[in-house]
């Protein structure tokens, strides 16, 4: 996940394992961005006009559930 913190945009990239579906979820465990039927081993996440904080991506693929924290500046 970069660039991280973010300001507008950031990426999440699985090398070359695709990527299911990918949520942004808040602090409070809340969904706020899902992307389903990526396919793709990268994917782009514009959070421009989310506020500042502290979030958290889940990434799903085929191996598995991966959770990364984002901070928005």
């Amino acid at each position: 996940v970069f660039p991280n913190p973010a300001t507008s945009v950031f990426t999440v990239n699985t090398g070359s394992v695709k990527i299911n579906e990918l949520k942004l979820v808040n602090i409070l465990g809340e969904e706020i961005i899902k992307q389903s039927e990526i396919n793709n081993a990268q994917s782009t996440v514009n959070i421009n006009n989310m506020p500042s904080g502290v979030y958290f991506v889940e990434v799903y693929t085929e191996k598995g559930k991966a959770v990364k924290k984002i901070i928005k500046n």
